[in-house]
C-alpha cells in the first residue's frame, strides 16, 4: 500500500490486506493508484452500508421506543423524521475514520475527499438542526402559544441563521480558509446582503411589531383598505401574510405592509357576534309627537318591540326611565 506504515487499527488492517488481495488478483500489485481508488471504493461501500444498516436496525428501534408515548413533541418528531435525518450522520464519519489509511498523510487526493466530506457532514448536522427548530417551534406554538401570535417569523430567522452559518463553514472548509478570514471579508459585501435580504429584514421586524402590539394573530379577520385583503389570516411567515378571503380565495402580502399601512381587524366584532352599523336617517321633525298607549299597543305587534317596550314602560313605573 502507499502508506510505509501499518495501521493499529484491525479493522483498517484486514481492510488493506483486503485491498492487496483484491490487487494481486487483478495483476495490479504495483499500482498504488488503483490502491487508493479500490480503498476507497470499498470504504464509501462501507460507510453506506452502516448508514443503512443504521437506518434498519437502530433507527426502527429507537423510533418505536421513542414514539410509543403518542405526545405532540414526539408526533412532530415523527413528522419531521428527526430520527431518520439524524441517522444520516453515521456515513461521514465512517468515511473519515477509515480513509486516511489508503492515502499518505500529505496526499492531496485526501486532502480533497476529507474536505467533501466534512462538507457532507456539516450539511446533515445543518439539516437536523432545521428539523429539531422545527420541533420545538411546533410544541412551543401548539401549547404555550395561545394567543396565536405570528412567532413563525423567528424560527424563519434562527433557520435562516443556522443556514448562514453552515454556508460559511462550507465555503471554509472547500477552500481551505479560516471561517474569521470569510466572515472579515464579508463585510465588504454588507451592502449587498442587505438588498437581497431586504424583505427578510423587514418581515422579521415586522413580526416582532405585531406580535408585541398585538395587532395580529392568526385566525383574526383583517381588512387592508385600498387592497383585495378581506379575510382570515391563516398563516404569518418571514416573508408573507396568508389570508383567505371572504370567497376563499387565497391572498399573499408582505408583514411590512401590515404595520406601514392601514389594518382593519374584525376579531373583536366577531368574537362578540356583532356589529355595529353606521347609517344616515332623515326624520321630518313635524311628524314627531308624544306616545299614546294606543300606538304602545300598536307598536308592541313589531317584531322584537315588545318585549323591549314592556321593560321600558316597567322602568318607567319603578322611576328608573
Amino acid at each position: 500500500m502507499v502508506n510505509s506504515w501499518i495501521p493499529t487499527h484491525k479493522v483498517a488492517q484486514w481492510l488493506l490486506d483486503l485491498v492487496d488481495s483484491i490487487l494481486s488478483w487483478l495483476g495490479l500489485t504495483e499500482s498504488s493508484m488503483a490502491e487508493e481508488v479500490v480503498y476507497t471504493i470499498i470504504i464509501v461501500g462501507i460507510a453506506l452500508l452502516a448508514g443503512w444498516l443504521t437506518r434498519k436496525i437502530v433507527v426502527l428501534i429507537t423510533q418505536h421506543i421513542v414514539y410509543a408515548r403518542r405526545t405532540i413533541f414526539t408526533e412532530e418528531m415523527e413528522h419531521e423524521q428527526l430520527i431518520n435525518k439524524s441517522s444520516h450522520i453515521i456515513p461521514p464519519l465512517v468515511f473519515m475514520a477509515f480513509i486516511p489509511f489508503a492515502f499518505q498523510t500529505d496526499s492531496h487526493a485526501l486532502d480533497i475527499l476529507m474536505r467533501i466530506v466534512l462538507v457532507y457532514f456539516v450539511l446533515t448536522v445543518g439539516w437536523t438542526i432545521s428539523s429539531v427548530f422545527n420541533v420545538i417551534w411546533v410544541n412551543y406554538n401548539r401549547r404555550e402559544n395561545t394567543k396565536n401570535l405570528p412567532l413563525k417569523g423567528i424560527l424563519n430567522v434562527a433557520k435562516g441563521l443556522v443556514w448562514i452559518i453552515i454556508a460559511i463553514i462550507s465555503v471554509a472548509l472547500l477552500v481551505d480558509r479560516s471561517p474569521a478570514a470569510l466572515l472579515t471579508g464579508l463585510g465588504a459585501f454588507a451592502a449587498a446582503l442587505m438588498l437581497i435580504f431586504k424583505d427578510s429584514i423587514l418581515g422579521f421586524v415586522a413580526g416582532l411589531q405585531l406580535s408585541a402590539n398585538d395587532m395580529l394573530r392568526v385566525g383574526d379577520w383583517i381588512a387592508i383598505p385600498g387592497t383585495i385583503v378581506n379575510g382570515i389570516v391563516t398563516d404569518v411567515s418571514l416573508t408573507a401574510v396568508k389570508v383567505r378571503n371572504w370567497d376563499n380565495t387565497t391572498v399573499t402580502v408582505p408583514p411590512y405592509t401590515l404595520v406601514s399601512t392601514q389594518l382593519q381587524n374584525w376579531n373583536k366584532m366577531k368574537q362578540r357576534g356583532r356589529r355595529q352599523i353606521q347609517r344616515s336617517i332623515l326624520i321630518d321633525i313635524s311628524t314627531i309627537r308624544p306616545t299614546t298607549p294606543e300606538m304602545l299597543e300598536d307598536f308592541k305587534k313589531l317584531p322584537f318591540m315588545k318585549d323591549y317596550i314592556e321593560k321600558m314602560q316597567k322602568y318607567a313605573a319603578e322611576g328608573e326611565a
